[in-house]
C-alpha cells in the first residue's frame, strides 16, 4: 500500500473512531452505534492487514491507539 493511501486509511480510522465515541456520549440509537462500530471494526481489520504484510508504521498506530 502506498504511503499516501496508508495515511488516508489511518486518518479515516481515527475520524470514524472519534465519531463513534461522540455518538456514544450523545446517546445515539443502538442502530446508529452498531453501524458506526461496524465501520470502525472494518477499518481496524484493514490496518491489521497492513501489520501482517510487514508495515511497521501500521504496528505503531495500533499499539498507541
Amino acid at each position: 500500500m502506498e504511503n499516501r493511501e496508508k495515511r488516508q486509511l489511518e486518518k479515516l480510522y481515527v475520524r470514524e473512531t472519534q465519531q463513534y465515541l461522540q455518538q456514544l456520549r450523545e446517546g445515539a440509537s443502538h442502530e446508529q452505534l452498531d453501524e458506526q462500530k461496524h465501520k470502525v471494526l472494518e477499518l481496524s481489520r484493514l490496518l491489521d492487514q497492513q501489520m501482517r504484510s510487514g508495515d511497521p508504521s501500521g504496528r505503531q498506530l495500533r499499539t498507541h491507539s
